[in-house]
């Protein structure tokens, strides 16, 4: 966000063509995705084994 606030109280909006300033937007977008998929909380993982009441090779019909 530094880098788009910079450019437009030095005014060089200009000197850049439309895709690059479009490109710099979508990495800002991506980043913060990202951020948020990392930081989302990740579910409780299950305590039990399945099939915990059997012993190993014992089928059961």
């Amino acid at each position: 966000m530094g880098l788009i606030n910079s450019m437009i109280y030095l005014d060089e909006i200009g000197d850049y063509p439309g895709w690059a300033i479009l490109l710099v937007l979508v990495g800002i977008t991506v980043l913060i995705y990202g951020v948020k998929l990392l930081s989302q909380a990740k579910p409780e993982p299950s305590t039990g084994q399945p099939g915990e009441d059997q012993e190993m090779g014992e089928i059961s019909d």
